[in-house]
């Protein structure tokens, strides 16, 4: 057997495993990534890419031996049929003195296997045989980006690209790394190389768009989003991109009709109802609103403290008609207890609605029976000391609001209203002594300003 013979039974059993992983689910806080579809060990092409020919490469390469050649080709067979038996027989060939091409595909069947601890050890021994092994530089960075070490990938793709291992691949996993670490420009000029090596890779597409987003360059996502709408026109996930896109370019009809088509193509129910309803109401369309969300709410996977966001929505606004509907919904679509902190929100927003509504004894019973299950419940208690006060009933808003006054997060809003009734009933010394209280605890200018107010009509 020649030499060169060797080297290309190497090649056979040594190619790069690009992508078995799935990076679905990785994301940075700005930018939504997408599954190396293309690239992952599922892929019958991809495994047949793994155990293809290619080209040698001495400076980058590691030497074996005639005995070393014999033992890739008695592997080949057991690479595919039963890779267990190919790695304990690697393992009982490594030596100190063995080929780091040995090691490095006992890595290659480590990732292959799933266990990316023991294929990252074998690349790093790999590379201290061999500093120059370029694919073993690469296959290093795989398996960091497999576990979101993204900054640790880094170095070892980027030195992969300088010992010439420039594929498709290389880059497109560098364009994720950096998109993880947030450097959009490099991102974005990573994907830009995979693609001019790969013009037709989707991976490095929807890559390359997701930097497009994160970086604010909307025109340039949205042109990508054609075409690649071309490509798939009822990949609904684009769609909704779509819709984000217009959203930030300010144009939220268009925005609208592509929510729409992403519905029409089964995109999850509640997150684009979700979005739609959201995008009514800053038209100033609550009627739409409400629909939007009574369909979000009969769809799968609907939460509480999703629902209820919705709710906060429609009342914050005073579209108090639009948010009994929807309450009325979300206690029918809900199933909670009585006790469930879920459904004691839900129960003061139904109180503050029936206020808006003016149905005050309504919310008044309401009220008390949230207070009934949960006494510090703040927001009940300061909703019960208005609806008192409504009534010119002093005494006991008072009372309701000391209450709410011991509730976490209330305290403030509570003392002030308290304050507040007592300038109604012109008891300016306890009033300014209450603000005095406020401003000690959290100083404000309004309040400040209001202080001198009561101050002064003491005098």
């Amino acid at each position: 057997m020649t030499r060169t013979h060797l080297h290309r039974s190497f090649r056979r059993l040594t190619a790069i495993v690009p992508g078995t992983i799935a990076l679905l689910g990785i994301s940075t806080s700005n930018a939504q990534t997408f599954p190396l579809s293309e690239n992952a060990w599922d892929n019958p092409e991809f495994q047949e890419r793994f155990l293809g020919s290619y080209g040698f490469m001495t400076e980058t390469e590691p030497t074996i031996s005639k005995e070393e050649g014999e033992l890739f080709q008695t592997l080949a067979p057991t690479i595919r049929s039963n890779p267990q038996q190919a790695i304990e027989t690697l393992k009982s060939a490594i030596t100190p003195e063995s080929s780091a091409a040995l090691t490095y595909t006992l890595g290659n069947l480590y990732l292959q296997t799933q266990k990316a601890d023991l294929a990252e050890q074998a690349y790093r021994d790999a590379i201290k045989k061999f500093p120059n092994f370029a694919r073993a530089y690469m296959n290093m960075g795989l398996v960091l980006v497999q576990d979101q070490r993204f900054e640790d990938a880094t170095p070892f793709l980027t030195k992969a690209v300088e010992l010439g291992t420039g594929t498709d691949t290389v880059y497109g996993l560098l364009g994720l790394a950096y998109l993880n670490q947030k450097f959009y420009d490099s991102a974005i000029d990573a994907y830009r190389t995979a693609l001019i090596l790969n013009p037709e890779s989707k991976d490095w597409k929807r890559g390359k768009l997701s930097a497009l987003i994160a970086s604010g360059e909307n025109l340039a996502a949205q042109r990508l989003l054609n075409e690649l709408l071309v490509e798939e026109p009822d990949n609904s996930d684009y769609w909704k991109f779509k819709a984000n896109n217009y959203l930030t370019l300010q144009d939220t009809e268009k925005a609208a009709a592509s929510l729409t088509v992403a519905t029409m193509l089964g995109a999850d129910e509640f997150s684009v109802q979700n979005l739609l309803g959201d995008l009514y109401m800053n038209e100033g369309l609550p009627a739409l609103a409400l629909s939007a969300y009574q369909t979000a709410i009969k769809g799968e996977g609907v939460v509480a403290e999703r629902a209820l966001r919705m709710l906060k929505i429609l009342t914050d606004q005073a579209n108090f008609e639009q948010a009994e509907v929807l309450a009325s919904d979300i206690e029918n679509a809900l199933s909670l207890g009585e006790t469930d902190p879920s459904y004691l929100e839900l129960l003061n927003y139904k109180a503050k609605i029936a206020l808006g509504l003016e149905q005050e004894d309504a919310a008044a019973e309401i009220l008390e029976n949230i207070v009934s299950v949960d006494p510090l419940n703040g927001r009940a208690l300061i909703l019960l000391g208005e609806y008192f006060w409504k009534k010119d009933d002093l005494e006991n808003a008072l009372v309701q609001f000391e209450r709410a006054e011991k509730a976490k997060d209330f305290t403030i809003e509570a003392m002030l209203n308290r304050a507040r009734v007592y300038v109604q009933m012109k008891d300016y010394r306890v009033a300014a002594d209450i603000l005095r209280s406020v401003q000690a605890i959290d100083p404000k200018p309004y309040i400040a300003n209001y202080l001198t107010q009561v101050e002064a009509a003491i005098r």
